[in-house]
């Protein structure tokens, strides 16, 4: 039986987790969650010692992502206006389709769980 697969993003992991259980339920054995960034890493690494003694790689590091190596991208995260700190964007997990849930499912299945996803608030 053919299968495809559903990429669907959602605002929260809350949203994303009730979705999988939904999968799960339905006897999608292959689901996941992941969370999606424009940056690599996991965010803003805890500072480990005081801004002032130094030890700051980069003020983009700092803001945006603990895990900015390559040269190139660096000036492209330090043009990003979240990279200043003062930029209103609110909570990522609020504001944005930060969390990805993919499905394989049945090609057959594949109208009702698009329905499904939707209904969860989804963006597929």
């Amino acid at each position: 039986m053919p299968e495809q697969a559903i990429l669907a993003y959602f605002k929260s992991y809350e949203d994303a987790s009730r979705a999988a259980e939904e999968l799960r339920a339905r006897a999608v054995r292959d689901v996941q969650i992941a969370p999606v960034s424009s940056f690599p890493g996991g965010g803003p690494e805890p500072l480990r010692r005081p801004p002032i003694h130094g030890h700051i790689p980069s003020l983009a590091a700092l803001t945006l992502s603990g895990e900015l190596t390559d040269r190139d991208e660096s000036p492209l995260a330090a043009a990003h206006p979240g990279a200043s700190g003062m930029a209103d964007e609110g909570d990522p997990d609020e504001t944005a389709f930060n969390w990805l849930v993919t499905a394989v499912v049945p090609s057959s299945d594949q109208p009702s769980v698009l329905s499904l996803l939707r209904d969860l608030g989804a963006l597929v």
